[in-house]
């Protein structure tokens, strides 16, 4: 496995387990996230935004976090029940 998908791997892993500190670490300044037309630019917007949807999701029974890391993609994905 190369760095950069050891990187993607670590971040989605941090992401799951809503460890943002982790997760915010492993960005570099210039990176982006674009979810659902929006651009975030930086580690702080990224961050954010994911802390939000987690955040969000306390107001339901549960939530599983589930992330897929392979050579050129990365699927994060959640299960909801209300």
């Amino acid at each position: 496995m190369n760095d950069g998908l050891k990187t993607v791997t670590r971040f989605a892993l941090a992401l799951d387990a809503e460890d943002y500190a982790a997760a915010k670490r492993l960005l570099s300044d210039a990176c982006e996230d674009a979810c659902r037309g929006a651009i975030h630019r930086g580690p702080q917007a990224i961050i954010a935004s994911y802390r939000g949807n987690g955040d969000a999701a306390r107001a339901f029974e549960s939530i599983d976090y589930e992330s897929r890391v392979e050579r050129g993609s990365a699927v994060f994905s959640d299960s909801v029940r209300r």
